[in-house]
């Protein structure tokens, strides 16, 4: 659970399909280590990102989460083994998809 709070933490930061994204987790073994090299001041972020940043938290992802799970909506991180294996083997991809329906 709080693995999946630093995906949308980083995917809040990021956006979705990210290459810098990418690059970060390339160096990094959890979501939870990459969001804090970002915290620590240890990965370059872009202007917007920076932004994102001021405004992101894992208390705020955690909002996020609740609102999706009162709402219906399943939430799977790049981190989840309930992640496409196929999505998986593309550039940049999705590090969080919310899933409504069947």
């Amino acid at each position: 659970m709080k693995e999946t709070l630093y995906w949308i933490s980083l995917s809040e930061i990021f956006g979705p399909a990210s290459s810098s994204l990418w690059k970060l987790m390339s160096t990094c073994e959890s979501a939870e280590e990459g969001y804090r090299r970002v915290s620590e001041g240890k990965f370059t972020l872009a202007a917007g990102e920076k932004n994102r940043f001021l405004c992101s938290s894992p208390e705020k992802s955690a909002e996020i989460l609740k609102n999706c799970k009162q709402k219906g909506i399943e939430v799977i991180t790049y981190g989840s083994e309930k992640y496409p294996s196929r999505l998986r083997t593309i550039y940049d991809p999705p590090a969080v998809l919310y899933l409504s329906g069947n």
